[in-house]
C-alpha cells in the first residue's frame, strides 16, 4: 500500500456563524394618541354656563335672553365640533403611526432578507452539493479543511429546504392596560413568522454530537444520502481526524464502488491474515472484529485521561 503525505494549509474558509437576532421595535399601544382632558375642552362648558347664567339673571330683558340662547347654541355646537375634531385628530395620528410602523417593518424585512441571502450563499459554499465534492477534494486549499476545533467539524449536508437563517423576535407586551395596536401587532407577528427564512438553505446534521444517526426511507433515497455523507466526510476531514468503517454485504458492493479507495478506511495495522488494512467488511460483526484492537486502545487512552484529571 502506497502512502503519500498530504500537506494541509491554513483554512481559507470560515465556519458559518449564526446571524445576529433581529428584535423588532414594539408597536405603539392603542391609547398612545389620546390627549387626556386639554384646557380647550373647558371652553364649551364655560360658554354654556355663562349663557345659562345670563338667561336666568337677565330673564326680564328679552334681548339678553336671546343673546344667552345664542351663546348656548354656539357653545353646544362648538363643543360638538371640538369633540369631533379631537376624535379625527386621534384617528389621523393613529393612521400616521401605522404608516410609519409599517414602513419600519418593510425596511427591516428588506435588511433581514439581505442577511438571509448572505447566510444562504455562505452555507452553500461551506456545504456544497454532493456533485461538486470531487472538485473540492482535488483542491489543495479546501481538501480536509475542517479540523476538530472548527464549529462545522463533522457537520454534513443532508439536503436543502426552506430553513430559518435569521431569527426575528417581537418583544412581549409590557403594559396590559395599554396593549399593542392589533393591526400593527398582526403585521409584526406575520413578519416574525415569515421573515428570515431562506429558500434552498442547506440542511445539516451534526455527526459529532448526534450519536446514532439513522437514515429512514426508500433504499434509493437513503443510499444517496449515506453516500453523500461519506463523500463529505472524506472531502472535508483528514484521515488523521476521522476514521470510517463500513459493513457492506457482498451483493451491495456495486452500490459502494470505490469506497475501499477512500483513505479514511485505511488502518495502520491490518488484521491477522488480511492483505489490505481496510475497515470494510461484509457484516457488522466483522467490522467490530476489525475495530476491536483500535477501540480497546481508545478506551484505555480515555481511561488514562480521566485518571490524569
Amino acid at each position: 500500500m502506497t502512502v503519500r503525505i498530504v500537506h494541509r494549509p491554513a483554512r481559507i474558509s470560515e465556519a458559518l456563524e449564526p446571524a445576529p437576532d433581529v428584535v423588532l421595535a414594539p408597536p405603539p399601544p392603542i391609547g398612545e394618541g389620546n390627549t387626556g382632558f386639554p384646557l380647550q375642552s373647558l371652553l364649551p362648558i364655560v360658554g354654556s354656563l355663562s349663557s345659562i347664567t345670563m338667561i336666568v339673571l337677565l330673564r326680564n330683558n328679552p334681548i339678553m335672553v336671546v343673546v344667552g340662547a345664542v351663546i348656548l347654541v354656539v357653545a353646544l355646537v362648538g363643543g360638538l365640533g371640538m369633540a369631533l375634531t379631537q376624535r379625527g385628530n386621534a384617528a389621523r395620528q393613529r393612521r400616521v403611526q401605522r404608516e410609519r410602523y409599517l414602513d419600519y417593518l418593510e425596511e427591516t424585512r428588506e435588511d433581514v432578507r439581505r442577511t438571509a441571502d448572505a447566510q444562504r450563499r455562505r452555507a452553500l459554499a461551506l456545504h456544497p452539493a454532493p456533485g461538486t465534492l470531487v472538485e473540492i477534494a482535488a483542491d489543495p486549499a479546501r481538501r480536509w479543511e475542517r479540523r476538530p476545533g472548527d464549529a462545522d467539524f463533522l457537520r454534513a449536508r443532508i439536503g436543502t429546504g426552506d430553513l430559518r437563517a435569521v431569527d426575528v423576535a417581537l418583544p412581549p407586551e409590557q403594559n396590559p392596560v395599554q396593549p399593542f395596536d392589533p393591526v400593527m401587532r398582526e403585521s409584526a407577528e406575520r413578519m416574525v413568522r415569515l421573515a428570515g427564512v431562506a429558500q434552498g438553505m442547506p440542511a445539516t446534521v451534526d455527526l459529532e454530537r448526534g450519536g446514532h444517526v439513522s437514515i429512514v426511507g426508500e433504499r434509493a433515497d437513503t443510499l444517496n444520502v449515506a453516500r453523500a455523507l461519506v463523500a463529505q466526510i472524506a472531502a472535508f476531514h483528514s484521515p488523521d481526524d476521522v476514521h470510517i468503517a463500513a459493513a457492506v454485504a457482498p451483493h451491495h458492493l456495486d452500490d459502494w464502488r470505490g469506497l475501499d479507495l477512500v483513505p479514511h478506511l485505511s488502518s495502520d495495522t491490518p488484521p491477522s491474515g488480511a492483505v489490505a488494512a481496510r475497515r470494510l467488511a461484509p457484516t457488522l460483526d466483522d467490522v467490530l472484529s476489525l475495530l476491536s484492537a483500535e477501540l480497546r486502545d481508545r478506551v484505555a487512552t480515555a481511561a488514562a485521561s480521566r485518571r490524569a484529571g
